[in-house]
């Protein structure tokens, strides 16, 4: 498929992945599905086909939410271009309302975006559970399906249909309450120590619960992290009033990137040498 192919949905937008490559928009990425790591144009990597589009209607996808993540990464992309030189040099940027929330938005759905997200939540198992429960409720109130029917709801392409359905509804419908949690929570960026780059992955927020706090995001204990440089991490943490670019020291880098390989199909980086150290604890 060529650059720019409609079908490619990038789950981790291309406008991350370029701060994660080299010039020629190349970085160095590992999936479960080979065994090596390989270098790749950014095009190539964290993408599924329709991923956000329904499933055709008389020939017709609905790429409605495609359009809506493409105009939301249009107005974060230039924001990120300008907070990068300050934080890279310890200070911290000038954030107006408008922006702050824009930054909670981006980060809410790139949480909630990705394809690993949703598999925890709903494998193909748990589909055809939900789709066998959703059919003895229909029996219960109306009448008993036929057999012809009930293979044609639970049939591979139905049940694919049912979850893409499903995945593309609950993506298109925000959470006002997480997002207000997130504008809740203070706003700090997190820099790598020198020899020391954060790995990009397909499932990138990492949410950090300490000792003692709660599960809840509105813990001002419990933190949650994203990259969005090799060098900076994005993290909602402690109250509003929290605003600071903090040195972090070596081993929070390599506890990130080992928490989310572990869980991600794919990640990738700018340096070859750092994913292989990464693949070797990572199951296949």
């Amino acid at each position: 498929m060529a650059v720019g192919d409609p079908k490619k949905h990038h789950f981790v937008p291309q406008m991350l992945l370029r701060r994660f490559a080299d010039s020629d928009e190349r970085l160095f990425h590992y999936t479960r599905h080979r065994p090596e790591v390989c270098q790749v144009h950014i095009s190539s990597a964290f993408f599924r086909n329709h991923l956000y589009a329904m499933p055709p209607v008389d020939g017709e996808r609905d790429v409605t939410l495609e359009r809506q993540f493409a105009e939301l990464e249009s107005i974060v992309a230039p924001l990120l271009d300008e907070l990068q030189a300050p934080i890279l040099t310890g200070q911290y940027p000038k954030l107006n309302q408008n922006a702050r929330e824009a930054l909670c938005l981006f980060f809410y759905q790139q949480w909630r975006r990705v394809p690993d997200f949703h598999d925890e939540i709903m494998g193909m198992d748990g589909c055809v559970a939900a789709i066998r429960d959703a059919i003895s409720q229909f029996e219960v109130d109306y009448r008993p399906l036929s057999p012809a029917e009930r293979e044609t709801l639970l049939n591979a392409e139905a049940t694919r249909h049912f979850r893409q359905r499903a995945r593309v509804n609950s993506l298109g419908s925000a959470s006002k309450r997480t997002v207000d949690v997130l504008f809740d929570k203070g706003l700090v960026f997190g820099l790598a120590p020198p020899r020391k780059s954060f790995i990009i992955a397909s499932h990138p927020v990492l949410k950090v619960i300490p000792w003692g706090a709660s599960n809840e995001l509105n813990d001002p204990k419990v933190e949650a992290w994203l990259p969005i440089h090799p060098k900076i991490v994005m993290a909602f943490a402690g109250t509003r009033d929290r605003q600071a670019v903090v040195q972090l020291p070596d081993r929070e880098i390599r506890l990130y990137n080992l928490a989310v390989a572990r869980r991600s199909t794919e990640f990738a980086s700018t340096s070859r040498e750092l994913l292989e150290s990464i693949r070797r604890h990572c199951p296949r």
